[in-house]
């Protein structure tokens, strides 16, 4: 597991966003290939950098749904100032994709199925949209438009295909 900082420079980006330190977690693939306990020691590595806001965007399970209460708990133990999000990846819908939605929100994370949320933390506000995993470009236009409500900054897929749409709707990042 590698932990990088990537500075972006992205045109549209509110400005009262600039400086926004944003956690982005993908693929941990939690099962035969990676534990709890490993991927929870991710999210100290995670911590120590002091996100404002934490995103998932999916194959938080490999092949079988478990137990993966400890590791959602310590991802909501973080509380970064403007919340931590989840979108559901094509593992975690091969598998059990209520089992996962339900313990990551039960655990206070907030998981996005094609809509958009409002976060603020006083000083700052974000429109965050996540999607449902899709197979095609299609499905995932149509997803997109789903949850593309209000003035979005901030869109989370785990298929890229979602990204030429969301740029055509005008959504920076």
């Amino acid at each position: 597991v590698e932990l990088r900082e990537i500075r972006l420079d992205i045109p549209g980006w509110p400005g009262d966003l600039d400086g926004l330190r944003i956690a982005h977690l993908s693929d941990l693939h939690i099962g035969d290939l990676m534990t709890v306990d490993d991927a929870i020691d991710i999210i100290g590595s995670i911590g120590n950098m002091n996100p404002d806001l934490i995103c998932n965007t999916g194959d938080v399970v490999d092949l079988d749904c478990m137990d993966l209460s400890g590791f959602f708990e310590a991802a909501a133990d973080l509380q970064p100032p403007l919340g931590n999000y989840l979108v559901l990846g094509n593992h975690d819908e091969l598998d059990d994709p209520t089992s996962v939605a339900a313990q990551a929100g039960n655990a206070g994370i907030h998981v996005l199925r094609n809509e958009a949320t409002t976060a603020s933390d006083g000083k700052r506000t974000i429109r965050i949209g996540g999607i449902d995993w899709a197979r095609s470009s299609s499905a995932c236009r149509r997803h997109v438009d789903a949850a593309a409500t209000g003035d979005i900054q901030l869109l989370l897929s785990h298929n890229p295909k979602a990204f030429d749409h969301a740029a055509e709707l005008g959504i920076p990042l």
